[in-house]
């Protein structure tokens, strides 16, 4: 027995072609966790169906992280920090981290209120007092399912329209330049130690070093960003549910 991708790197670093998706070369994450730089040197690459390359750039700059996944990578920092004791310092990807965190948490308030409001309740005579609310009675009115994300008010900023250009982004999460560079390259290193650690810390530390870089390269690039949270329906919950219930029997 085998696998398949070590045989494959194995392979390539004596072959005269190689054949690898766009993502090999676009990607930083994928580029940097392959090690496909050994292989440039001297090389020639050439792009079939040139016409993809726009989007998979794009997604090579783009990011997108849930608040359970920001927990867990604050999770694993921690720990990290823990496994090093008086050796470890400040870490300024783990600053990146809780700050995104707290903003998270600050649009979770602002979009539903404080958690005793969450619950919209069909009596209630007043079913817009914060956005969730409005969010649910236009879902349950226009039967939008519970998974379509609604962006949160006061939290989208940048590239298009009127909205605030994305500086304020860094503003309001308290991010700066210095602060994001220290990031990233602390990242690079996290992301090196966790692919070279059992199990499958690599991911934690691809997605580490995904989200140091894409909030590096939109703070450079704001003017061409947009940055915004979103939220949508706990799939337990009885919105969610009953949705669900509805398709079933107009299925049946």
């Amino acid at each position: 027995r085998g696998c398949a991708y070590h045989a494959a790197r194995a392979l390539a670093e004596r072959s005269h072609v190689v054949f690898c998706p766009y993502q090999y070369l676009m990607d930083p994450g994928i580029r940097g966790a392959v090690g496909i730089e050994k292989y440039l040197e001297d090389a020639i690459a050439i792009v079939d169906e040139a016409h993809n390359v726009e989007q998979v750039a794009r997604d090579g700059g783009s990011t997108e992280r849930n608040f359970f996944e920001i927990a867990s990578l604050e999770a694993y920092l921690e720990t990290r920090r823990q496994r090093q004791g008086a050796l470890a310092g400040p870490s300024a990807l783990a600053d990146v981290v809780v700050r995104v965190r707290k903003g998270i948490q600050a649009a979770q308030l602002a979009f539903c209120g404080p958690p005793e409001n969450f619950r919209l309740d069909d009596d209630d005579p007043d079913k817009t007092r914060h956005p969730c609310h409005a969010s649910e009675a236009r879902r349950r009115r226009f039967r939008v399912p519970p998974d379509e994300r609604d962006v949160v008010p006061g939290f989208d900023w940048g590239a298009a329209d009127k909205r605030p250009p994305a500086e304020k982004f860094f503003e309001t999460f308290g991010i700066d330049a210095a602060l994001l560079d220290r990031a990233e390259a602390e990242a690079v290193v996290v992301a090196e130690e966790a692919r070279n650690a059992d199990g499958d810390d690599f991911l934690i530390g691809d997605q580490l070093l995904s989200l140091a870089h894409c909030m590096l390269l939109a703070y450079r690039q704001r003017s061409h960003y947009a940055i915004c949270v979103r939220a949508w329906h706990n799939g337990e919950s009885d919105m969610a549910r009953s949705f669900r219930q509805s398709l079933g029997r107009e299925l049946e």
